[in-house]
């Protein structure tokens, strides 16, 4: 992973609490393959262990992610992916600053997917201050 971080390819980094040093999954950038009616596309998405649900670290931490992508990768936009049973990532994503885009299904007429999409002038235009997209309760380190 080091060496696509190095590269600019996007990749997910691994969220850290800082309080405890303690791993609590993962939060980053991928191109979603599997979908191919969205490619080319990067995708951001965020997978944290269950004792780490609620607390606001999946926000924080794609709030860092999106400030990499948009400002250092400079990437033109994200999209992210979702399974609409899974609500909790829906309001991630709403409160990140993304929209809906589309429902759709994955390739193999396996179980619905929804689709919420951000472009960088978006984001820039409702960005967050510095310091407040900073990953505070979350430390975001290429895996």
């Amino acid at each position: 992973m080091m060496e696509q971080h190095d590269a600019g390819i996007p990749c997910p980094f691994a969220a850290e609490d800082r309080r405890s040093s303690q791993l609590v999954g993962y939060i980053g950038l991928s191109v979603p393959h599997f979908l191919p009616e969205v490619m080319p596309s990067v995708e951001i998405g965020w997978r944290l262990g269950p004792i780490h649900w609620g607390q606001g670290l999946a926000t924080e931490g794609a709030r860092a992610v999106l400030a990499y992508a948009f400002e250092t990768l400079e990437l033109d936009e994200l999209i992210s992916i979702y399974e609409p049973s899974n609500e909790s990532s829906g309001r991630v994503m709403q409160r990140i600053g993304m929209r809906f885009d589309r429902d759709t299904t994955y390739p193999d007429g396996g179980p619905p997917l929804r689709i919420y999409r951000l472009t960088r002038h978006a984001w820039v235009l409702g960005a967050p201050s510095d310091v407040e997209h900073q990953c505070r309760g979350v430390e975001a380190e290429s895996s």
